[in-house]
């Protein structure tokens, strides 16, 4: 951990972060402006809405993460967004147990409002208000976080703290284990309809504190005589990546290998990423030598026809 600068007025944050305060407070009274709006799609096909940073301002958000928010400490139950930390990770804390339960957050992230971000740095910091108005405008846009700033995703787990602290806290005490990948929660352990109720309505209960609210839509539970599967990776004896992922991508590259063959190949450079960037992500989940060997190959076509 990092220790927390000291800040006394708004021009010895600008000079901490390398900016000019002047374009600080135009920053904070206008913050739509330095923004690109657009959305992408989902894979249930709704789309996402990504609010990215201007360069300039993302550059000051890089700095406040570094030089503000690096000081705090996340819950050890949060995964997401931390150096270290990764998707296998938190499903690790859900191997072999008899039931899982995985939950979801409705819009997490523009459910974390202003207020919430302005509260955290006034209690957290000790800075004074003006200070933490001008963090917390910088780290906002239209009264919440924006999905697409560097600062968001640590933001989120800092703000999530007590929270997790509190939820790990109650699930200890019903000997269940919990963790959160960002807006997931999952518990898994003995847990049979009634408790399935508590967790919920506890979970419910404390995400109120946070204006959050849970989407009832993605509650999923699954017994150890089925397929368990924490954020798409299989827990019932072991971490592993489903069958049918695996399958998918030998067949996309058994053709990928008959176009090649055949003088059909054509070759897109961003699906291309795209898949590789897959690959990688299964190899860090399995050991398999087969998917290693399909990396190789991959690296190989990547160097021949990028």
């Amino acid at each position: 951990m990092e220790t927390l600068p000291i800040i006394r007025t708004v021009d010895e944050l600008a000079d901490l972060l390398h900016a000019d305060v002047r374009l600080l407070y135009a920053i904070s009274n206008k913050t739509p402006d330095w923004y690109n709006c657009f959305q992408i799609p989902k894979r249930n096909g709704s789309m996402r809405n990504i609010e990215a940073p201007r360069p300039y301002l993302k550059k000051i958000q890089r700095s406040i993460q570094k030089k503000i928010l690096s000081c705090f400490a996340v819950h050890a139950c949060a995964s997401a967004f931390i150096p270290g930390k990764n998707i296998r990770r938190n499903a690790l804390f859900h191997v072999n147990k008899s039931v899982v339960l995985n939950c979801d957050i409705k819009n997490f992230f523009p459910s974390l409002k202003s207020r919430t971000v302005f509260e955290f740095f006034r209690s957290k910091t000790g800075y004074e208000p003006d200070i933490c108005m001008m963090l917390s405008r910088l780290c906002t846009l239209y009264g919440h976080l924006p999905q697409g700033a560097p600062t968001s995703p640590m933001l989120s787990n800092l703000l999530m703290f007590e929270t997790d602290k509190t939820i790990c806290q109650w699930a200890a005490k019903h000997y269940l284990s919990y963790s959160r990948y960002a807006d997931d929660l999952t518990f898994s352990g003995e847990i049979n309809a009634g408790l399935q109720a508590d967790i919920l309505q506890m979970v419910k209960q404390n995400l109120t504190l946070l204006h959050l609210k849970l989407n009832p839509a993605k509650t999923k539970i699954y017994h150890s005589n089925c397929r368990q599967l924490v954020n798409g990776l299989v827990v019932n004896e072991y971490v592993g990546v489903p069958r049918e992922k695996i399958r998918e991508f030998r067949t996309w590259l058994h053709f990928t290998e008959l176009d090649i063959e055949n003088g059909n190949f054509y070759y897109d450079e961003e699906e291309f990423t795209s898949r590789l960037g897959l690959l990688n992500f299964y190899c860090s989940v399995n050991t398999s030598e087969k998917l290693w060997q399909w990396r190789e190959r991959l690296l190989e076509i990547k160097k021949i026809y990028s």
